[in-house]
């Protein structure tokens, strides 16, 4: 049996350990990927769920286009009352015997079918067509969904670059106050002039308040990105990703392209269905049904009737239609294409400095870590200066600024040479990530 005098013990044992529990349930430190936040983001985007309805229409419209090729019936009544009617008389006015007598009131119930036999190619260029309008729909859905997630990876990237300035300042604030503490001890015995302890208190002030900016910032970028992916995001743990540049060419592969040559393919297919309309049209028909009077004109009594056939249409004035309208449209192609030669210059030109930047940010970090070593030493230097009175604390500000801009900078390159690679995958049509 348990001791009384541990109970209490036990209990205090107990709540701290639910306690740690909820806590670790309530507050977990999730672990994000840029590549997650990618997934997140397409498919918690309105745009996303548009594909299936573009794929759906699409179905639709090849099964409308379909329906022209099958018989097309249709049950017509028609009732009718004329006169006069045809009368075969005597030369006195009297009927003549041999010939009923026509009745003013006619009826006609009847099944019809028409059968179409060639109609210009219409169908089959309307079925392509519509193939083709229904993939670009889906295309320009992919390329708001790229341009997103290349939104994604600025937002992403920008609380890294707010983290780096937060952490270097963090940093700065450290040593200040270590520098503070000792200035503080000095001007106290009587060692060193007031002005530079408050010199040093007004440079600590200022920073805590760019650091409060810089927590704002952060704070609404975290919100932008849990917006975007719908998690929440605000005690997320970003991962940096790794990203590799392995095809240095300039040639894109970015869907605008692709929808740059569906929209000329689908003007193609409206210049046949222009030259459609001038082709003939060829149909079978089968009509039958009950009616009076029949085609025996003279059997004035209802009666069964049918006719079979064909028809051809042939239309003489869509030529000028036909020509004007295939002008019309190869100028638009031009335009297209004229488009699409554009925006090829523009990204080539866009790959060419984010090469550019690679290597320079590459060159840079090359010299980073010297130029961080030489200015904490010099740094380093003007604080035992200040302790032993030779300078002022303005002076030491300026070496010990000169430091926490070059680890800044340090910092800021590494992460400059991140975003132009994903910026120049981007450019390449290339979004994928390693994780």
């Amino acid at each position: 049996m348990m001791n009384n005098r541990n109970i209490p013990i036990f209990k205090k044992a107990a709540t701290c350990l639910i306690f740690l529990f909820f806590s670790l349930q309530v507050f977990p430190q999730q672990h994000v990927t840029l590549k997650q936040c990618y997934e997140w983001t397409v498919l918690n985007a309105p745009t996303f769920s548009q594909i299936s309805k573009y794929e759906h229409l699409s179905d639709i419209k090849q099964l409308e286009a379909i329906w022209n090729y099958l018989p097309k019936f249709e049950l017509n009544a028609k009732a009718t009352y004329q006169d006069p009617v045809i009368t075969v008389e005597q030369q006195d006015g009297t009927p003549l015997s041999l010939f009923p007598v026509f009745p003013h009131d006619n009826y006609q119930l009847t099944f019809d079918l028409t059968m179409p036999i060639y109609d210009g190619g219409i169908t089959s260029n309307t079925k392509k067509y519509n193939k083709l309008t229904s993939d670009l729909d889906i295309v320009k859905t992919e390329i708001t969904l790229f341009q997103l997630k290349e939104h994604i990876s600025k937002v992403y990237l920008s609380i890294f670059f707010t983290d780096e300035n937060i952490e270097i300042l963090n940093l700065h604030i450290i040593n200040l106050s270590a520098d503070i503490e000792k200035v503080s001890t000095l001007v106290n015995n009587g060692v060193m002039m007031k002005y530079n302890l408050d010199a040093l208190e007004t440079e600590k002030l200022k920073i805590e308040q760019q650091k409060i900016e810089l927590l704002t910032q952060r704070k609404y970028l975290v919100s932008v990105l849990s917006e975007y992916t719908g998690k929440d995001l605000s005690n997320a743990a970003l991962k940096l990703p790794e990203v590799e540049v392995t095809d240095v060419g300039l040639k894109s592969l970015r869907p605008e392209f692709e929808a740059f040559v569906l929209q000329i393919e689908s003007l193609d297919y409206q210049k046949k269905l222009l030259s459609g309309d001038s082709y003939p049209k060829l149909n079978l028909f089968a009509t039958g049904g009950y009616a009076r009077p029949t085609y025996n004109f003279f059997d004035v009594d209802f009666g069964w009737q049918y006719m079979v056939g064909a028809t051809l249409k042939i239309p003489l004035m869509n030529w000028f239609k036909t020509k004007t309208g295939r002008q019309f449209i190869s100028i638009q192609q031009e335009l297209i294409d004229l488009q699409k030669n554009e925006y090829e210059v523009n990204i080539r030109v866009q790959l060419m400095q984010k090469l550019s930047n690679i290597e320079k940010y590459s060159l840079m970090m090359e010299q980073d870590d010297a130029i961080v070593k030489k200015c904490g030493d010099m740094a380093f230097i003007a604080k035992s200066q200040l302790e032993e009175g030779t300078i002022t604390a303005n002076d030491y500000l300026k070496e010990l600024n000169k430091h926490t801009e070059a680890l800044l900078k340090q910092k800021l390159h590494s992460l400059n040479l991140l975003q132009a690679k994903i910026e120049f995958n981007a450019l390449k049509g290339n979004l994928s990530i390693n994780h």
